[in-house]
């Protein structure tokens, strides 16, 4: 069974998921109205991903290093709790304004 939804509206996507559903119930209460066959498709389901979810799944599914430098924080703490800790106010307003100018 092939299911396809990227190029159908709401209420096609309701109407179709309703016609899948008829063939089973008639099987099931021995009503075919002979239209379709009762019998099983060897087809097998299958599942269309967009291209934003195979983006996805390959972000997930790559390995990357870590998302915090361990050591570095251990510096940074011992140089903060220390009082050597010496902040840069000319690298933070320029961060601080590169923030703005992606807002705007």
């Amino acid at each position: 069974m092939v299911i396809d939804f990227t190029s159908l509206s709401s209420t096609q996507a309701t109407n179709t998921r309703g016609k899948a559903a008829e063939p089973a119930n008639n099987a099931v209460s021995g009503k075919d109205s002979g239209a379709r066959s009762a019998a099983p498709s060897n087809k097998g389901d299958t599942v269309k991903l967009s291209d934003a979810a195979k983006a996805l799944l390959a972000a997930e599914q790559k390995e990357s290093t870590p998302d915090v430098d361990s050591e570095r924080v251990a510096e940074l703490k011992a140089a903060i709790d220390s009082g050597t800790y010496q902040v840069n106010s000319k690298k933070v307003a320029e961060g601080i304004l590169r923030f703005e100018g992606l807002m705007s």
